[in-house]
């Protein structure tokens, strides 16, 4: 069995607006999300494979931003939420914010 949990620390966001949003850990969140959808290729299924958790909604937005700028139409229809909303829901990989 390969490795279950790893932990990537992003970059503090210097001259951001709030402590709630950080482009540049959206960014990361994207380009992980990228390698998830290459890594299952055509068994990547939007509603079992990938979901992305992050405490706030203001990030949510930026997540999404940068999602779509990748130009990988199966990922714009990845779950993207809060804690709350996202619970009861199951994927095979999750990819967690801490903002």
């Amino acid at each position: 069995m390969g490795l279950r949990l790893g932990f990537i620390p992003s970059k503090r966001e210097t001259g951001g607006f709030s402590n709630k949003s950080n482009r540049l850990e959206a960014q990361l969140v994207a380009r992980l999300a990228a390698k998830v959808y290459q890594h299952y290729k055509l068994e990547f299924n939007v509603n079992r494979t990938l979901g992305i958790i992050t405490p706030y909604r203001t990030q949510i937005a930026l997540i999404r931003k940068e999602i779509s700028a990748l130009a990988i139409p199966d990922l714009n229809s990845v779950l993207v939420d809060t804690v709350e909303r996202f619970q009861g829901s199951e994927r095979d990989v999750i990819i967690y914010l801490f903002v």
